[in-house]
């Protein structure tokens, strides 16, 4: 199920209904060579056999009646490479998405200045993720912690899937600047319908361990499941 969050319309849809904007991260100066897409490509294999193997395990923890959060969360503990995968995937769909450009051309606009880094590199899509990929986000993501969610209820996704917030809520942090920096932000993404990914600062309270597991109740799951929608652009997709 897709809902505008623009006209409140929601409908059902396959990917059969996917449509694409071509050439959206060519150099608008330059020949199209599709330097940007090889350039994630290179994040998108290696996430998707983590993904690949992350059904195997999890198949066969339903078949043995394994707890499913201790046996993810001991598999992304164990493999450190898997998890550095994921991470290192997390950090580019956190600057490579249209909603993420528009929020920082808000956060210039406000400013009513030019600002540094991706603040920077608003001028097209181009500009803004080779700045990204220049930046030291992904090492900055790379080195957080890793909390594995679990929820029977189920999480939603949007066109903005990775994002930061701060924690109390209090304010919006500002894209690209604080996140793996300012202990109080964390980054999320959800995984597949029942796991989402938290990322939480190394400097932040609860152990030093690399990555740890939590199960989600209904109303906890449904709290994520508004921050979704809340920092969505403008798609919001969920299971019927």
């Amino acid at each position: 199920l897709v809902t505008d969050k623009e006209s409140g319309d929601s409908k059902q849809m396959s990917i059969r209904d996917s449509m694409v904007q071509s050439w959206y991260y060519e150099n608008p100066n330059d020949e199209r060579n599709n330097e940007l897409e090889r350039a994630f490509h290179e994040y998108e294999g290696p996430f998707a056999s983590v993904m690949n193997l992350w059904d195997f395990v999890l198949g066969n923890t339903a078949q043995l009646q394994q707890d499913p959060v201790e046996t993810m969360t001991s598999m992304l503990t164990a493999l450190e490479a898997r998890r550095e995968q994921l991470a290192r995937f997390a950090a580019t769909l956190y600057f490579r998405t249209p909603g993420a450009l528009e929020a920082k051309r808000r956060e210039v606009q406000a400013a009513s200045t030019s600002l540094p880094g991706l603040g920077a590199a608003v001028r097209n899509a181009y500009e803004f993720n080779k700045e990204g990929f220049n930046s030291t986000i992904i090492a900055r993501l790379m080195a957080m912690r890793l909390s594995l969610i679990h929820s029977a209820t189920g999480f939603i996704t949007s066109d903005r899937p990775c994002f930061d917030i701060e924690r109390r809520l209090a304010r919006v942090p500002r894209l690209g600047d604080e996140i793996g920096v300012h202990e109080d932000v964390v980054c999320l993404m959800p995984l597949t319908p029942q796991w989402l990914a938290l990322f939480i600062p190394v400097h932040s309270e609860g152990g030093g361990e690399s990555v740890r597991g939590m199960q989600l109740d209904t109303p906890q799951t449904q709290a994520f499941n508004e921050l979704i929608r809340e920092n969505a652009h403008r798609w919001i997709v969920e299971l019927p």
